[in-house]
């Protein structure tokens, strides 16, 4: 993704990959969105989309299916076809999307701004909260086994904020910090992890938070991911990068080999999220 920052765009705030095809937003020299698309063999091209502010993140369905959000609430739509830019009942700054296996799916942004997807567009939902929230993740396959549902959400945001949909309504959780958290990943909904400022990770076992020991607390954490089998990677500024081996495990720094700030791309330019399919990744 480094010839990214080759170009006049400043780089992908999200990529969403579907295998054959992935996509990468941002912003360009004049802070208006753009879009790439690379099908893996060739370069990223730029696609030409309607206007927009700056694309914050990016989630990918299917081929004919993704979404792009973005500053000034911004909603963009792929079809198949083209980008076509969406009614938005809001205009606050989107920060991240996250579509669930059942095509439920969450909006979150400035203000404590949520939008829920409901089937057909996106709908206002109050969150109780006024803080900006930065990151949103939805229940997986496992939400069912676990939780009985689907229809479960957690979003993250400055002050330590932790939000969880449970179905009805935003209730807040306790996260043990008072740091800006940028990132939300898990296996499932008992076994998620939050970071962000400060070198902050705090972890959610069967419903409650606890801040974890880290390596560094000088550094902002931007992106997370988690396997399948729990283990966690979590990248930020000057090329800070951690593993934790487990659920319970604690990070410990892995060599990135670089001290520019990494974010979810693992590249040089602006990143917040990766997707793949029907989840964020990152």
């Amino acid at each position: 993704m480094r010839h990214i920052a080759r170009r006049s765009a400043r780089g992908p705030a999200g990529i969403g990959d579907l295998g054959g095809q992935m996509w990468a937003v941002g912003e360009n020299a004049s802070g208006q969105g753009v879009i790439y698309r690379t099908d893996g063999e060739e370069d990223f091209t730029a696609i030409s989309i309607p206007s927009a502010g700056a694309l914050r993140a990016v989630v990918a369905i299917n081929e004919d299916n993704a979404w792009a959000v973005g500053d000034g609430g911004a909603i963009l739509h792929f079809d198949g076809t083209q980008w076509q830019s969406m009614p938005s009942p809001t205009s606050a700054d989107l920060h991240a999307i996250a579509i669930g296996p059942t095509g439920l799916g969450w909006i979150v942004g400035a203000n404590g701004e949520t939008l829920r997807f409901n089937g057909t567009g996106w709908q206002q939902v109050s969150s109780s909260t006024s803080a900006t929230l930065r990151r949103v993740w939805v229940a997986n396959r496992f939400g069912m086994e676990i939780e009985g549902s689907l229809d479960l959400a957690w979003a993250v945001g400055d002050n330590g904020t932790v939000m969880h949909w449970d179905g009805m309504d935003w209730i807040a959780e306790e996260s043990g910090t008072s740091a800006d958290l940028y990132a939300v990943s898990g296996v499932h909904s008992h076994s998620l992890r939050a970071v962000g400022a400060n070198g902050t990770a705090t972890l959610r076992l069967y419903g409650h938070w606890e801040v974890s020991q880290t390596p560094n607390n000088s550094v902002t954490l931007r992106g997370l991911l988690t396997s399948p089998r729990d283990e966690a990677w979590a990248v930020g500024d000057d090329g800070t990068m951690w593993f934790a081996p487990s659920r319970k495990g604690e990070f410990t720094v892995y060599n990135s080999g670089t001290s520019d700030t990494r974010e979810p791309s693992f590249s040089k330019t602006h990143a917040t999220s990766i997707a793949r399919a029907t989840s964020v990744v990152w």
